[in-house]
């Protein structure tokens, strides 16, 4: 099992994107609220008791009611997800991969695998006649949700790994920036693990249609569904932004690496742009710390699981 990079950002590091003070006042805005309003990806504001993105014209908008953050919640730990690093998943993904795409076997298989809970020696339990419990059936309809999601925003039927195991980070453990630290290794074709913009869109993109299943699967159509066309137009205009202000305003910049988009993150209004994030963060979720979801799995646990 590899370190820093395939394990996640150093909550202490100078790039790391999880400021303590803007999490500790997300979570509060979280817990006071009603429902979550999130409109992709621009600048909030907060209203009344809800966190509510300013919206207009066709930006897609993306809510959550108190009762779904605790479906997600609940599908987070009840799946085991919560105790799988954001490298495990990309691994678990990479398993049903056939000629370089996830097709429905394959996304079947990466919900099983994924939702297959593991007691603390890390052994599959099953319940009487190998069913998957309540819990389990719950939390595979949500992650086929997430995926259904990136699907129809992506107008394909087969999924990229990357674009998969992106779309289910929201419900594993770690910190924003431990996902995507190793969300920028895994998907950057140099060694250094820098994105180009197309990579950078199909990261945001997934992040976005993963959280969007992770309301759509409450099944209720209407105002809140993804605009997919006007989604994917928003995160390619974002990422070509992210790629040339944080190289310093070089209109000739084609890529981007961890590093430069947490210094852009931090020092540029990044935070700001992207406020909805934090939502990434399943521990900043109402009601995570009582579903026992209050801190990750320890680096040492991740690998004896991994050597087993």
């Amino acid at each position: 099992m590899d370190n820093y990079e395939d394990e996640g950002a150093d909550d202490d590091d100078d790039m790391d994107m999880d400021n303590a003070e803007d999490g500790a006042e997300f979570v509060q805005q979280l817990d006071s609220m009603d429902q979550l309003v999130v409109t992709l990806p621009f600048l909030p504001g907060v209203a009344g008791e809800r966190l509510d993105h300013e919206s207009s014209g066709n930006r897609s908008i993306l809510s959550f009611r108190r009762s779904e953050a605790d479906a997600a919640v609940r599908a987070s730990r009840n799946s085991g997800m919560s105790q799988r690093t954001p490298a495990e998943v990309f691994d678990a993904v990479e398993q049903f991969v056939s000629f370089g795409v996830l097709q429905q076997s394959g996304i079947d298989g990466v919900i099983k695998e994924l939702s297959s809970f593991q007691d603390a020696d890390g052994d599959e339990e099953e319940v009487a006649g190998g069913e998957a419990d309540a819990g389990q059936q719950d939390a595979r309809r949500l992650m086929r949700s997430m995926l259904d999601q990136l699907r129809l925003a992506l107008h394909a039927q087969a999924l990229g790994p990357h674009q998969a195991a992106c779309a289910l980070l929201p419900l594993c453990a770690g910190s924003k920036s431990d996902k995507l630290a190793v969300a920028f290794r895994r998907m950057g074709a140099e060694a250094d693990g820098r994105l180009s913009q197309s990579q950078l869109w199909t990261l945001l993109l997934s992040l976005a249609a993963g959280l969007r299943g992770m309301r759509a699967s409450r099944g209720e159509p209407g105002e809140n569904n993804l605009q997919h066309s006007s989604v994917k137009d928003e995160m390619a205009n974002l990422a070509v932004d992210i790629v040339e202000e944080a190289s310093g305003g070089s209109s000739t910049a084609d890529n981007v690496s961890f590093d430069d988009f947490g210094q852009w993150f931090n020092t540029t209004g990044g935070r700001a742009r992207l406020q909805w994030i934090d939502l990434e963060d399943m521990r900043k979720w109402p009601g995570a710390r009582e579903q026992g979801l209050g801190s990750a799995p320890s680096e040492q646990a991740a690998i004896e699981r991994a050597s087993e």
